[in-house]
């Protein structure tokens, strides 16, 4: 009598291959913002606790000429030219990928620093919140 191996040897035993694995899900999608496309939560999410520091874009000595605390961002944000790049105004209102701040907290400046300095970048979703406000026209609510 023959043996399982024996009388298997003689048997093709090719099987197709197994399906692949089911793909990894996709990731979840990244939090909210805290704060809404308008100009009076961006300055009151962002511009006030992350840039308008004492030694950064606050008081007369501001960095950069520009001073973001309540009372003046505005005036010297949107259709002002960057002193940095006169030909780049800081907030080009519609157009986001040209306006100075977007390329800053982007970090895309050649030669220049990230924003805000010194400190952790903001998360794209909140920058993607900023981007919205200039695209919408940049507009003043306060």
């Amino acid at each position: 009598m023959q043996t399982f191996d024996e009388a298997a040897s003689g048997f093709n035993s090719t099987l197709p291959p197994p399906p692949p694995p089911p793909p990894p899900p996709p990731p979840p999608p990244p939090p909210p913002a805290s704060f809404g496309p308008n100009y009076s939560e961006i300055q009151a999410s962002v511009f006030t606790p992350s840039c308008a520091t004492a030694g950064c874009h606050a008081g007369a000595g501001a960095s950069a000429g520009l001073n973001l605390e309540d009372a003046n961002s505005y005036a010297e944000l949107v259709g002002i030219a960057s002193s940095q790049d006169a030909g780049v105004e800081r907030v080009n209102a519609g157009i986001p990928d040209i306006s100075y701040l977007i390329q800053k907290l982007e970090g895309t400046v050649a030669g220049s620093s990230q924003m805000p300095l010194g400190a952790a970048p903001l998360s794209q979703t909140d920058i993607d919140v900023i981007r919205l406000w200039i695209t919408n026209g940049a507009v003043d609510d306060r």
